[in-house]
Parts: structure tokens; C-alpha cells; sequence
């Protein structure tokens, strides 16, 4: 398969997982302004897969902190399907694309939290995630808002499987 389908496949499960997260949030007890700021953070994130999102002074931006090439999650994806060849169901395949995005995910935390402790002004030619309007300071929220996405996404798709003790603890000691 080609880098372009692999790219194209494992962006396809993005909304889905997106979709996960929003849903998800009727579990818990949260104010409107705090799902709002979750929603943004989370359109965020998928405009960084080039698509838009919407700040909260309604302003459409074309913005984006990604530059880079997924390389960290898709190489999940593809190293499933060396080990697994032909014998990779449509089901191993959407795992090992959500536990990509989960990867992804991870770099965006540590990214954004980076460039806050650094005062770094831009990341991948666009100015840092908490240098933009109506963002600031929030942005160390945001990066635990993406941060806590990972461990919802895996608990939502991979509670039942035995791994997944072994999925929580590696997360772990990452972060």
C-alpha cells in the first residue's frame, strides 16, 4: 500500500474518534463553557489534519501547528501491517490506527506544553499554539485536554482487550 493510502486510511478514523471524544463528554458533569473549550481544542487537533476549526471569537482561521507527516502514528499502522501481512483484518487495522492517532496525540501535548516552557514563538513556520489570539495561558489546559483524549480513547476502544493494562502503563511512562 502507498504512503498516500496509508495516509488517507489512518485520516479516515480521525472523525470517528473525534465523534467518540464529543459524545463521550455526556459522562461527565461539565459546564458549557468547559465543553465548548473541549470542542474547540479537539476541532483544533483535526484542522492540524487540514481541516478547520472555529475559535471562539467565531473567526474561521486556516491555522495549523502540523507540518510534519504523521510518521509517528502511521508508522503504527504500517508496522501492523508488516507483522501481520495479509492475515490484518479491517478491525486490527482500525486499532492500530486509533492507537496511531493516540500517538499523535501525545506529540501534539508534548508540543504545545513544549513551546510554552520554551516561550517559543512559533512551531512549524505558524506561530506557537498559546501566541494565538483569545489562547494564551489556556493552552497549558489544552495540552492536558489532548492529553487526557489519549487515555478516553483507549479505555473507549481497547478496555476489553488483554493489552490494554499493558497500553495504559506504557502511556504512562511516556508521559
Amino acid at each position: 500500500m502507498s504512503s498516500k493510502a496509508s495516509l488517507d486510511i489512518f485520516l479516515s478514523l480521525y472523525k470517528p474518534l473525534q465523534d467518540q471524544i464529543v459524545s463521550d463528554l455526556s459522562n461527565f458533569e461539565a459546564n458549557e463553557e468547559m465543553v465548548q473549550r473541549i470542542k474547540t481544542v479537539i476541532r483544533l487537533f483535526y484542522h492540524n489534519m487540514f481541516l478547520t476549526y472555529l475559535f471562539p471569537t467565531q473567526l474561521v482561521m486556516d491555522y495549523s501547528i502540523l507540518g510534519g507527516k504523521m510518521n509517528r502514528g502511521l508508522s503504527v499502522l504500517d508496522t501492523v501491517k508488516l507483522i501481520k501481512g495479509e492475515s490484518m483484518t479491517k478491525d486490527l487495522q482500525d486499532k492500530a490506527i486509533i492507537l496511531g492517532w493516540c500517538i499523535e496525540w501525545l506529540q501534539a501535548f508534548f508540543l504545545v506544553a513544549d513551546d510554552i516552557m520554551d516561550d517559543s514563538p512559533m512551531r512549524r513556520g505558524k506561530p506557537a499554539w498559546f501566541k494565538n489570539e483569545n489562547v494564551g495561558m489556556m493552552a497549558i489546559n489544552d495540552s492536558f485536554l489532548i492529553e487526557s483524549f489519549i487515555y478516553r480513547i483507549l479505555k473507549l476502544n481497547f478496555r476489553s482487550e488483554n493489552y490494554y493494562i499493558d497500553l495504559i502503563e506504557l502511556f504512562h511512562e511516556v508521559t
